[in-house]
């Protein structure tokens, strides 16, 4: 196993067992250097002057950089000449993590339910559980890819919607045996999906067509709401250019939508009856693969509740006495800020007397901040409501 580098410092353990150097031009033209060829040579070189004079736009030089060197010369290893050099890229290679997973709570985690991996809001992996409380084997390990820029960063492993208390670092080539537990408090409490469109809705890039039939939609102008909608969405508008209607069907073009998912419910020991839900703004129909996944539990991990204390303490409110519950939101086939615009995230619980303050987090996997309204719908959005200590 290499050793972890030291501040992004160079690994040539690393090197020797081989990785892949991108150097990519301004116009996308790139060509790859294997690390096994740089060791301990200067046949590769990023050059920013030419015959002793820094190199200019004005030029045509190659600015700002130009690979250049006597393997390059020779097309060694099929590296050819890149001028105009803004990005270089070091793909490591991945580390390889197998073992088992168990839930404090008790019960079977399933073979074949949801596995990834991030490294801050990068993600890095991505698979189903192998086999009942088996998330990968030595023979098929859970693959975990990732640049030069993240290795000694936190890997957060995520099975089944719910974040494990281990987080190792990211070196690359790790071949790991790694059991993955779940404390206590993040036993799901309660979960709702939304699943692609409604049934009644027959969609064909931005040109729908709305079945009528149902009872449950309404067109009033250009839009067409549809309520409940079903697929785990509670309701839909749909805004259009313009509609045209007969006595079964809708259709038109769509500029928006804005839907709820279905409330999610749960109880929670020693708090009581305790709901969230979601309404997002989005750019257009989502896919027929699009899920967003919301789920209640009782406590976020040691990570999140140190997030949570700091995102209080920017506040003004002190300390956090203790966690009521925590909504994690996570969706597939869905992009920020071109499919979702934005979203807001409501909670409430009964009886309301144990709250005196709530505190809104939506994790970036690297900071916090604080909302209080309307809250832009970020990979993957963790909320708690606290009481104030």
């Amino acid at each position: 196993m290499p050793t972890p580098p030291r501040g992004k410092s160079y690994n040539q353990t690393l090197a020797e067992i081989g990785y892949d150097i991108h150097i990519i031009a301004e116009d996308g033209f790139e060509t790859v250097i294997d690390s096994r060829n740089t060791i301990r040579n200067n046949n590769y070189i990023i050059a920013n002057t030419l015959n002793g004079q820094l190199m200019r736009p004005e030029d045509g030089t190659g600015w700002p950089l130009c690979l250049v060197g006597p393997n390059v010369s020779t097309h060694y290893d099929g590296v050819k000449a890149v001028k105009n050099v803004v990005k270089v890229i070091l793909v490591l290679p991945p580390d390889q993590y197998s073992g088992a997973v168990t839930a404090e709570w008790g019960g079977d985690i399933a073979a074949g339910v949801p596995v990834q991996a991030f490294i801050g809001d990068v993600a890095v992996g991505e698979g189903v559980t192998a086999a009942t409380n088996v998330y990968a084997t030595a023979d098929a390990p859970f693959v975990i890819n990732g640049t030069w820029s993240l290795c000694g960063e936190p890997i957060t492993f995520i099975v089944n919607g719910v974040e494990a208390v281990q987080h190792p670092v990211f070196t690359g080539a790790q071949t790991v045996a790694l059991d993955l537990t779940f404390p206590i408090g993040s036993l799901p409490v309660g979960e709702e999906k939304c699943d692609g469109v409604p049934a009644c809705v027959k969609a064909d890039g931005d040109i729908i067509c709305v079945n009528l039939t149902g009872g449950n939609v309404d067109v009033d102008g250009s839009n067409i709401a549809i309520f409940p909608a079903g697929n785990g969405w509670g309701s839909m508008l749909i805004k259009t250019s313009g509609v045209t209607e007969n006595a079964t069907a809708a259709t038109g073009s769509v500029t928006g939508v804005i839907a709820t998912g279905d409330p999610v419910r749960g109880q929670v020991p020693d708090v009581g009856n305790v709901t969230a839900g979601f309404m997002v703004n989005m750019t257009g129909m989502p896919g027929e693969n699009a899920t967003i996944e919301s789920m209640i539990t009782k406590a976020p991990s040691s990570e999140m509740l140190s997030y949570f204390q700091l995102a209080a303490a920017g506040e003004g409110v002190g300390g956090v006495r203790d966690v009521a519950y925590t909504l994690n939101i996570q969706k597939s086939g869905i992009a920020n800020g071109e499919d979702i615009s934005n979203a807001t995230i409501r909670m409430a619980v009964t009886p309301p007397a144990w709250f005196l303050h709530m505190v809104v987090w939506m994790q970036f996997r690297s900071s916090a901040t604080v909302r209080k309204a309307s809250l832009r719908c970020l990979r993957p959005p963790s909320l708690a409501m606290m009481q104030r200590a």
